[in-house]
């Protein structure tokens, strides 16, 4: 029987956990648990726990851990999104459709085209990561995807070396994303990299093919980002099944 999981940051240290103000609000009052209720707990790096609660208080609930175990929910390879910043909305979906999927790193890049530029990233990252934290609880992960700081698309490219680059763009000469990808190993790293609603400009598309990216067809329609984004990380992990 799967329980209900929950958050915990960092390997625990004793066998009593008090869960975070968050955490223990879902436990408590979305999902009415009550003492000596069994419950799953994930440290968000691997690591799993079964724990029961010991107590629950006016904002802060306790568990007791009972066990560990070891399940991998992880893809075989490392998986990187990177996209041009889109709005609210879109933006929360395509962090918690990403973190389902099973990417690895998150990460927003500055485009010619793009129109949505941070000047309070670090709070925006807050709300991400919690968005992210749910979309765990929710899909069984253990593991939470990094989510990195907004770059440029010329520097974004330069951390890609040796890396397989996926770049939706409609050019003459871009093909399905079927023929540039096979069975990675563990050590490989695939990038989707998804522009603006703009589109990638022709010489950001020509930066990163001598880059190394390979230019890859969502189809013949124009998609807005979370859409292109679901559309070619659904792609690479079918084709890698």
């Amino acid at each position: 029987m799967e329980h209900d999981r929950h958050y915990i940051e960092g390997k625990p240290k004793a066998e009593t956990v008090e869960l975070s103000r968050e955490e223990s609000h879902h436990l408590m009052h979305v999902r009415r648990g009550k003492t000596g209720d069994p419950i799953t707990l994930f440290d968000g790096t691997g690591n799993e726990y079964t724990a029961e609660i010991i107590s629950c208080g006016k904002a802060l609930a306790t568990v007791r851990i009972t066990g560990s175990r070891a399940v991998d929910r992880e893809l075989p390879y490392r998986l990187a999104l990177a996209f041009a910043p889109a709005k609210a909305q879109a933006m929360d979906d395509i962090v918690r459709q990403a973190t389902e999927i099973g990417v690895t790193t998150i990460q927003p890049v500055y485009c010619a085209n793009s129109v949505v530029h941070y000047k309070d990233f670090e709070q925006k990252c807050r709300k991400w990561r919690r968005t992210v934290i749910e979309a765990c609880k929710q899909c069984g992960r253990n593991v939470l995807p990094m989510i990195g700081t907004p770059v440029s698309l010329a520097a974004f490219l330069e951390t890609c070396r040796g890396s397989i680059v996926l770049m939706a763009h409609p050019a003459p000469d871009a093909r399905s994303a079927r023929e540039f990808v096979s069975r990675p190993d563990k050590h490989e790293r695939i990038v989707c990299l998804i522009g603006p609603e703009g589109g990638f400009t022709d010489e950001e598309a020509s930066l990163a093919v001598s880059a190394g990216a390979r230019l890859v067809s969502l189809g013949p329609t124009r998609l807005r980002v979370e859409t292109a984004a679901l559309a070619l990380l659904s792609a690479v992990t079918s084709f890698l099944r």
